[in-house]
């Protein structure tokens, strides 16, 4: 029989999120992450269920996370929620973000309703281009110099290959001179040894 456990006895909660790994490194960095896909949740919900003419009228801090807002739900000192303390709790806000500009901007297009991009929206639209460039370029040129460097330890092979080829034959040969050698050796042994 199998040892009594509380485990197998309470349930378990099938709606409970998946948190990644960066995000249980503290208990803080938790809450945190926990109260944002909260808020990304409302902010979905309204961006769907909101009327056609409403929806050019939500402002910026209603249709995205504002970190500043979270921290003081939570009672959490806005500095918690930098680049240079959580940089992967930002990114991933930056890029939940720019996910719900998308669906607010499609859904607007969607309904025939929408507003020009603010100054900041495109700004912000420019940075993300620019790092999105920047992102191709460097996986191009790393792909370019691993393949410069593929070609030229292939040419390094092939030289390398070349080169023992000959040293082998060359060895041959000598093995054969020294074979030789030995036998003219004994000859000459043999010859010196008989009586006169």
């Amino acid at each position: 029989m199998d040892r009594f456990s509380l485990n197998n006895f309470t349930k378990k909660d099938a709606d409970a999120p998946i948190i990644p790994s960066w995000a249980q490194s503290r208990d803080q960095i938790t809450k945190l992450y926990l109260a944002i896909t909260k808020r990304i949740g409302e902010i979905e919900t309204l961006i769907k269920q909101t009327e056609p003419k409403e929806l050019e009228k939500l402002k910026i801090k209603e249709r995205k996370v504002v970190p500043s807002q979270i921290a003081d739900g939570l009672g959490i000192k806005r500095s918690n929620i930098r680049e240079d303390r959580e940089p992967l709790l930002v990114k991933f806000i930056g890029d939940e973000n720019a996910r719900l500009v998308r669906l607010w901007t499609s859904r607007c297009d969607k309904l025939g309703v929408g507003q020009r991009l603010s100054k900041g929206d495109l700004e912000e639209l420019v940075k993300q281009r620019d790092k999105e460039l920047f992102a191709a370029e460097q996986k191009n040129l790393h792909e370019y110099f691993d393949r410069a460097v593929e070609s030229e330890v292939l040419d390094s092979q092939k030289d390398l290959a070349a080169k023992y080829a000959d040293l082998q034959i060359q060895y041959a040969q000598e093995q054969e001179k020294c074979a030789n050698l030995e036998l003219k050796v004994k000859q000459l042994i043999v010859e010196l040894n008989r009586p006169k």
